[in-house]
């Protein structure tokens, strides 16, 4: 069964007076509130016109002639570089590369501790813990840390060594570094 013409046409006219009575009832519900605003725009319009103040005057910015051509750029070496090749060439002091190192001195200096001592038939040794708790023995002449450090002494509390560690301008230069005793907790219940 199909739909005549005449019966779309009375379906259709209910629909659209609908849709028009709701877009009138929605355009007069935005019309409603704004007392406040039309007062206070007739207030703001009816006050006198005040004078604009005048802008401050700007000021030239006058800027600072900093005039170097006369000097040694701070960056530019290469009057130190005559020095500094000489101090490398020259210092008889460098690290052996071509030794193999140690378990010992995989591990930065401050990360190892001393234990203690062992003294037999006039050799002393002294107890090293690494920072995974092994205990390893360590003598005069043996190396530790990571920056060449040779042992010069075993002391009954104390290792002394020797470290050799770049200057930082190319040249290798020594230091003296120590690692003392743990010291013991007495207070501990273990």
């Amino acid at each position: 069964m199909s739909m005549t013409t005449s019966n779309r046409v009375m379906i259709m006219k209910p629909l659209f007076q609908l849709t028009l009575i709701l877009l009138s009832i929605s355009l007069s519900a935005c019309n409603t509130g704004t007392v406040d605003l039309d007062n206070w725009l007739e207030e703001v319009q009816s006050r006198p016109p005040q004078a604009i103040a005048d802008l401050p005057e700007i000021v030239v910015y006058q800027a600072f002639s900093y005039d170097v051509t006369d000097k040694r750029d701070p960056f530019d070496n290469t009057i130190l570089r005559p020095i500094l090749d000489q101090q490398t060439t020259s210092s008889s002091i460098r690290p052996d590369m071509q030794r193999k190192q140690g378990l010992l001195e995989t591990f930065p200096l401050d990360t190892l501790s001393m234990m203690g001592t062992i003294t037999r038939k006039n050799n002393t040794w002294a107890l090293i813990q690494t920072p995974d708790k092994k205990i390893l023995r360590v003598k005069e002449g043996d190396y530790l840390g990571q920056n060449f450090g040779r042992i010069t002494e075993v002391q009954e509390n104390r290792i002394m060594l020797t470290e050799i560690i770049t200057d930082g301008m190319g040249a290798w230069t020594q230091r003296k570094a120590s690692i003392a005793i743990k010291p013991t907790d007495h207070n501990s219940d273990d």
